[in-house]
């Protein structure tokens, strides 16, 4: 279930790496109880690793960069899509939205113009070909440090799998099927900061084969790759 928020950022700047702002919103529109906290601190664990469930995209409008701010201006709205595999955080978060009408963005107080539910677009197709709408990364960790592995290694796509087969199997409790990505293309290198950590991660067009509907919904509403809560792997269906 994904979810659509537009914001009434027309003439005003935001920080150029603000996605830790908006995780930061998604957070504060969840009510304030034990399972709010085991989400943002623990989320569900498949041996050593954490998994959210859900992810964020970019925020899309027209916009001005300003290099010696290092902020977007905006000419236009903004808007930015939630998408999470548990349906009650996109509910409470309707419910939040509903009851107020503002965000608070980094230091700026800004509206929410509206919002939409939008389709995941699930069904019994076979093969899909998904666009990222916030970029994707791949990467080794060696004495925590992160190395970055690059669409053109083999291991970007055993990756990709390898991470949609460890959420659904805490989503459905069952081995993924025999899935295989077909091509990667359409690729854009694009580093981003979060917070004090530069992620290198790509824009591109993934399209599988083998896919059913189960798999369609957890490449849908949980994102692909690691990072999804911090606003990375979100996919839209190219139709």
């Amino acid at each position: 279930m994904r979810i659509r928020i537009v914001l009434d950022l027309e003439n005003k700047k935001i920080p150029v790496n603000y996605r830790s702002i908006i995780s930061g919103i998604i957070y504060a529109m969840l009510p304030l109880d034990s399972s709010t906290t085991q989400l943002h601190d623990y989320g569900l664990k498949l041996e050593k690793r954490k998994f959210k469930l859900f992810t964020f995209s970019e925020i899309y409008g027209s916009t001005i960069y300003d290099n010696e701010t290092k902020s977007l201006l905006f000419i236009s709205t903004g808007c930015f899509d939630i998408t999470s595999f548990d349906e009650n955080i996109i509910i409470s978060i309707v419910k939040c939205i509903e009851e107020n009408k503002d965000v608070l963005f980094g230091n700026q107080v800004i509206s929410i113009v509206k919002y939409d539910i939008l389709n995941d677009y699930c069904d019994s197709t076979k093969i899909v070909t998904y666009y990222t709408v916030s970029p994707i990364t791949i990467y080794k960790s060696d004495n925590k440090v992160m190395k970055f592995i690059s669409p053109s290694d083999e291991e970007f796509k055993n990756g990709i799998i390898r991470n949609i087969s460890q959420k659904y199997f805490l989503c459905f409790n069952e081995n993924l099927p025999n899935i295989i990505i077909e091509s990667i293309d359409n690729i854009s290198l694009k580093k981003v900061y979060f917070r004090r950590t530069l992620y290198e991660s790509y824009h591109c067009n993934i399209t599988f084969s083998g896919l059913t509907e189960k798999v369609q919904k957890v490449i849908m509403t949980c994102g692909i790759c690691p990072k999804n809560a911090l606003g990375f792997g979100m996919v839209s269906r190219k139709i």
